[in-house]
């Protein structure tokens, strides 16, 4: 790889993998075994504080953060 051009190199801790994985973050209110969570390429976890640090997220990924705010019993989704 030749040298980098403006505006390149700026984010040096992530990796490039070959397939882009899609991380997503799901609350309480989803179920992680929710059908729609079992498609190719998606890797489903719990949130938790420090998640955007994680080494297994790199250059090209995409992050979803899906959790809900509770107030007097009604869900509110907080995308």
């Amino acid at each position: 790889m030749g040298p980098a051009g403006p505006g390149e190199g700026r984010l040096s801790h992530f990796t490039v993998k070959e397939a882009a994985v899609t991380h997503v973050y799901v609350g309480p209110m989803l179920s992680a075994s929710e059908p729609l969570l079992a498609a190719p390429g998606l890797r489903v976890l719990s949130p938790a504080h420090g998640d955007l640090f994680d080494t297994a997220i790199c250059g090209g990924d995409t992050v979803v953060l899906i959790d809900a705010a509770y107030h007097q019993g009604s869900g509110k989704v907080v995308w």
